[in-house]
């Protein structure tokens, strides 16, 4: 990776620590994110790549999420406008926020080399108890994941012209027409051309591969 690649990257996990640990600060990005990835994680990540059959399906690439659902998770941070995440929650009466909860897992060297430039030892400390008492609430959570998720995909497969149902905010970097609509169908590129309904999909696949691993936790990562 690139050294303007890891700077990139480092913005936005930056970006999300703050959030996390800010009481009264609204953090926006202002960046173009295209280039960036996000990926399925588990706690138990040396364990899973040490298993011959998840290590398979990694290495064919099937379970990868589009660089659209990584734009898709971080509209929250790019738009005034209710995010399209938030949205589907009401008009599928599903509960979304355990999607935006996968992504406040810091694992600790992520949380030391954030705290690197911190040189008020006080606030230094809060942050990584914080991050500490964070990641233990999401400890376990693979199971109630895929019940939410699952759910969810249930109710949107159902739902019918998704992409005309939620609004489309003035700067649409997703493309809604396409990657709202036919949930049902997969999308030929899996990279780039993905929609809504393959990505759900796929995140529900890697997540019941892992959990056959044994796999206890899973959070979102950035790349």
């Amino acid at each position: 990776m690139f050294v303007i690649e890891k700077a990139h990257l480092w913005k936005v996990r930056k970006l999300k620590i703050n959030k996390l640990h800010s009481k009264n600060c609204i953090f926006k990005l202002n960046f173009n994110i295209m280039g960036l990835d996000i990926y399925v994680n588990f706690v138990e990540r040396e364990e899973l790549d040490k298993n011959i059959i998840y290590s398979k399906y990694m290495l064919e690439g099937s379970l990868f999420l589009s660089r659209t659902f990584c734009n898709f998770m971080c509209r929250k941070d790019v738009i005034e406008e209710v995010p399209e995440l938030n949205q589907i929650g009401i008009i599928t009466n599903c509960d979304i926020e355990f999607l935006n909860r996968m992504e406040t897992y810091f694992p600790i060297w992520e949380i030391e080399e954030f705290t690197e430039g911190i040189f008020d030892k006080e606030e230094k400390q809060r942050i990584e108890k914080e991050t500490q008492e964070n990641n233990a609430k999401l400890i376990g959570n693979i199971l109630d994941v895929k019940a939410k998720l699952t759910c969810l995909i249930e109710v949107l497969s159902k739902t019918d012209n998704l992409a005309h149902k939620i609004e489309t905010p003035t700067f649409d970097t997703l493309n809604h027409e396409l990657y709202f609509s036919d949930f049902n169908q997969k999308k030929v590129n899996v990279n780039t051309e993905n929609n809504l309904g393959q990505d759900l999909k796929s995140l529900l696949r890697h997540i019941e591969l892992a959990i056959q691993s044994n796999a206890k936790t899973v959070y979102f990562s950035y790349g």
